[in-house]
């Protein structure tokens, strides 16, 4: 009897070889074997360590659309990991109120600046520009809450990007409330929060 023929692991037959088989073909078992599993995995290139378990879970999410599920890395873990619900709660909790805490005050300038911890409220019924805290430091947060109805509002990048550009932000929509963090010289001014 020939060898059975098969591309990939699902085609082989398990009750072959039979037994009644030439001895001799034994080696074409082993090559179809061999040639089956690289057809079926040709990208696996060293050891494969997740469990039964693992794979079925990616396989059911991958038929069910449900999210897969990962281990919740250590707090403070930086690396590329996929970040478990459990571990950005678990972050989200440990930042202090303080860090998010910004003194509310009212300005009734066209130009006012803003201020490192501070959330300020233009009142100016007229177009406002509002400048970003000048020499800013990483991790400053400023804020700005634009409260005329107009969509003609101006945040000045005062001399520092925002969001790496070396532009001032145009805000095109009326009672707007925009929160910034410095966080490097190339980005400048990052968005965290428009409401």
């Amino acid at each position: 009897m020939t060898v059975e023929s098969a591309t990939y692991v699902n085609q082989l037959n398990t009750s072959h070889p039979m037994g009644s088989e030439d001895p001799k073909e034994g080696d074409n078992h082993i090559i179809l074997i061999k040639t089956t599993l690289t057809n079926s995995f040709p990208n696996v290139g060293g050891a494969v360590s997740a469990t039964h378990g693992d794979l079925s879970a990616l396989a059911g999410a991958a038929t069910t659309g449900a999210s897969p599920k990962v281990t919740t890395p250590t707090a403070g873990d930086n690396t590329s990991s996929a970040a478990s619900t459990a571990f950005v709660q678990t972050a989200l909790a440990a930042l202090s109120a303080s860090s998010w805490s910004l003194n509310i005050v009212t300005s009734s300038s066209t130009t006012p600046t803003l201020v490192n911890g501070q959330l300020t409220v233009c009142t100016n019924s007229s177009a406002v520009t509002a400048a970003l805290p000048a020499s800013p430091s990483v991790g400053w947060m400023s804020a700005v809450y634009f409260e005329n109805a107009l969509t003609t509002n101006v945040v000045s990048r005062n001399s520092s990007n925002i969001e790496r550009l070396a532009e001032n932000m145009d805000v095109d929509a009326d009672y707007t409330l925009l929160i910034f963090r410095y966080v490097s010289a190339t980005t400048g001014w990052k968005l965290i929060g428009a409401i």
